[in-house]
């Protein structure tokens, strides 16, 4: 049995929003699903589980006064992509965000989800 220990609704995300190192200035992946806590990205390479990451979103003027927000993350689980072989699936928890980014994440949550369906 599958024990779903996620507090938050997940959404599915509808806009091709690259997420980048903000270390290395390399995409790491983009984002599939959005949480107020946490998110899922599509990355081409498998990434270390419970690793710590510092990431950097670029903005469009429709979401802030800023071109980016950063934001650091966990990584808590990494697997194949059961859709594209060569893809990784990667989940992350949201660690450390300053107020007025998280603000932007709640936008862009709110603008760019939608509900995940359930079968």
């Amino acid at each position: 049995m599958v024990v779903n220990r996620r507090q938050d609704v997940r959404k599915r995300f509808g806009y091709y929003m690259p997420v980048v190192d903000s270390n290395s200035n390399e995409t790491v992946g983009y984002l599939s699903d959005i949480s107020p806590r946490g998110f899922k990205i599509d990355s081409p390479t498998a990434l270390a589980v419970y690793q710590d990451f510092s990431f950097r979103i670029d903005l469009s003027p429709e979401l802030s006064d800023k071109p980016y927000m950063l934001f650091d993350a966990r990584s808590k689980w990494c697997k194949k992509d059961f859709l594209d072989a060569v893809s990784y699936v990667v989940g992350f928890q949201v660690t450390k965000i300053s107020a007025h980014d998280e603000e932007i994440f709640n936008q862009i949550l709110e603008k760019y989800s939608v509900p995940e369906r359930t079968w």
